[in-house]
């Protein structure tokens, strides 16, 4: 499977799961989560670009592992990504993923989706995204599913 489709794949997976919404009841997490870190969500606003891709996932019953980096201010390929965090209130987060459109040499925006940030974590159905750190110049996500793994690292353009 190619990178590109399965960034795509994992972008609809994403929005299709997290669309669907968090529903759960405040009674239902009995068990420590240990998280260990409470990110405010104004940290997170900014536009980030991806720096650095590794992980693996399952395709056709195959684990394919991956480990790529990423220039945001010189992007060539439509694995370039980017993307816009704003907090419009609370713990909501918006985020507009961009991809590098090789064909007319700019951002086109790929996905939109509206979440909400409790601790470090952001979890819906089988997909699961931790921010790992986050800086005044750095990010790290870390999702995960039933058949994916990846941790991504973003440098703050703005």
């Amino acid at each position: 499977m190619n990178k590109k489709y399965f960034m795509h794949l994992m972008a609809i997976m994403m929005v299709a799961m997290l669309s669907v919404g968090f529903a759960s009841c405040s009674n239902d997490d009995d068990e420590d989560k240990n998280v260990t870190t409470s990110v405010n969500p104004k940290d997170l606003v900014g536009t980030w670009g991806l720096t650095h891709a590794e992980g693996w996932e399952i395709w056709e019953g195959q684990k394919e592992t991956y480990n790529d980096t990423y220039d945001p201010l010189n992007p060539t390929s439509d694995e370039d990504q980017k993307m816009v965090i704003t907090n419009p209130s609370g713990n909501t987060l918006d985020f507009v993923i961009y991809e590098w459109d090789e064909i007319l040499k700019k951002w086109s925006d790929d996905t939109k989706i509206s979440l909400t940030l409790n601790g470090n974590t952001i979890e819906s159905g089988s997909i699961k995204m931790e921010v790992l750190s986050v800086t005044s110049t750095q990010l790290v996500l870390e999702m995960s599913g039933n058949t994916f793994y990846e941790k991504q690292t973003y440098k703050k353009l703005n």
